[in-house]
């Protein structure tokens, strides 16, 4: 049942797939079974993190974390899994901090199965800050490690579409052509639609021609109907919009940019809405509100939580407050900036 709920999660076949989660563990739990707990929890953070669950992804990650200590053999890959659960949430000292440790563990071991994810995470985090040569080295390493032992089912580590972004960025054309035909090789097999949207959205990078990369890119996006994959269905929202507002196109872009902006804070990937944020300004849309006379520094605090789309519980938690104090201040929030909790959520609000 275990290699089921694997299986299916790499098939797209989510709804089953959870099924076969819970089953598994169950009977895991039932069982004692400690070692085997450890890793179902940490594969069941991933399959979350995949339809866009992330609070759920890190309370199946801090399962795994009770019990790893009886189950050494897991730790390595238990704290893989939370590194890009980190960089989801925008803690990005600390995902780093967790990178070097598995790095350094891994490396004396020989585990190539995480050092790859490490490689995975610390290559879209650079690609993402601008570091096109450090971002290309990680995916150099992706490439040469995962075709070198044998690794090519492209969902696994799915970095094929962030290394053809920085290969194309970088101005390495073959790099990225290689890539994209060999997900295009790959993909019809398989029941899976993610090398296919990997596949378009790098054509609609590599093409000259606009009306080619308009195609390539509403191929992708109807792929993403398809399939329960916000992040993925955001990152192309990302590109997309990016291309449309250098292309002089920016009221196009808006609408597009926010609903990505909506769906990552709405889901609590910090790391995406901040930089769907980012690219909504750019495209002279929703800024963020700045004014520090407007609101006091505990509304400030209290709607930048909202605005990543925290619930208010969750923000009394995190400023250790009641939550009749939370929903004191976002109700000042609306009536000072004239603006709804959907309009924070776009705008964002910078503590």
């Amino acid at each position: 049942m275990s290699n089921h709920a694997f299986a299916t999660k790499w098939a797209e076949r989510f709804d089953e797939c959870e099924r076969a989660f819970t089953q598994v563990i169950a009977a895991a739990e039932r069982a004692g079974a400690i070692g085997t707990l450890s890793m179902l929890y940490a594969s069941r953070a991933e399959f979350m993190v995949r339809v866009g669950r992330v609070r759920e992804a890190f309370a199946s990650v801090e399962q795994a974390r009770a019990v790893k200590d009886l189950a050494p053999i897991s730790e390595r890959y238990v704290a893989a899994a939370q590194t890009w659960l980190l960089l989801l949430s925008g803690d990005l000292e600390e995902c780093e901090r967790r990178c070097a440790q598995i790095e350094h563990s891994a490396s004396r071991l020989s585990d190539v199965g995480t050092l790859i994810v490490v490689w995975y995470v610390r290559g879209r985090r650079a690609l993402h800050e601008g570091d096109l040569a450090t971002a290309c080295a990680q995916f150099d390493l992706l490439d040469e490690t995962t075709q070198r032992v044998g690794i090519l089912e492209p969902c696994l580590v799915p970095f094929a579409r962030d290394a053809a972004v920085a290969y194309t960025r970088i101005g390495r054309r073959e790099s990225a052509e290689r890539l994209v035909a060999r997900l295009e090789a790959v993909s019809a097999p398989l029941p899976c639609a993610w090398p296919r949207i990997a596949a378009a959205t790098g054509r609609a990078l590599l093409s000259d021609d606009p009306a080619v990369t308009e195609a390539e890119f509403a191929t992708a996006l109807a792929l993403l109907d398809t399939t329960d994959q916000p992040f993925e269905k955001v990152e192309t929202q990302l590109l997309y919009g990016a291309w449309l507002r250098r292309t002089g196109r920016p009221a196009r872009a808006r609408p597009m940019l926010a609903n990505a902006a909506t769906t990552a804070a709405q889901a609590g990937a910090r790391w995406l809405a901040d930089r769907a944020h980012e690219e909504l300004r750019r495209a002279d849309g929703h800024r963020r509100i700045t004014d520090s006379q407007s609101l006091t520094p505990a509304e400030t605090r209290t709607a930048a939580l909202a605005a990543q789309g925290l619930t208010n519980a969750e923000i009394a938690e995190r400023l250790s407050v009641t939550v009749r104090t939370v929903e004191t201040h976002l109700s000042r929030v609306y009536t000072k900036l004239r603006m709804s909790r959907r309009d924070l959520i776009l705008r964002g609000v910078t503590p």
